[in-house]
């Protein structure tokens, strides 16, 4: 199946799971048997994630990270430039990430 870029839904991130604005495409859902989902994710300068797990883990195409399963972490824009990367996640029982709080700014700006 092939997907025109333009007919790809972009929404902006839930308040609840990220501080600023970021803007997430979805490329493709899981279709059975897969569990994959991705979408890119670009964050406005200052904007990031609350922290968060993923029980089957995550690979970001930015620079390649990979994320094991149940490693909390964040992910996000410097205070004064754009980041967009491209998150590919598996779901584990329905569920592709547990969010947790958010991150407080200490922790953004490289504190404990």
């Amino acid at each position: 199946m092939i997907t025109r870029r333009e007919a790809q839904q972009t929404s902006v991130g839930p308040a609840e799971n990220f501080t600023g604005t970021a803007h997430v495409q979805r490329l493709f859902l899981p279709t059975s048997p897969s569990r994959v989902q991705g979408a890119y994710v670009t964050f406005e300068p200052g904007a990031h994630t609350a922290w968060h797990t993923h029980p089957a883990g995550q690979i970001l195409v930015v620079t390649v990270v990979w994320t094991p399963p149940n490693v909390k972490h964040w992910h996000g824009a410097t205070p004064v430039g754009a980041m967009t990367h491209m998150a590919i996640v598996e779901q584990l029982d329905g569920k592709s990430a547990e969010w947790m709080e958010k991150t407080t700014d200490t922790q953004y700006n490289g504190g404990p």
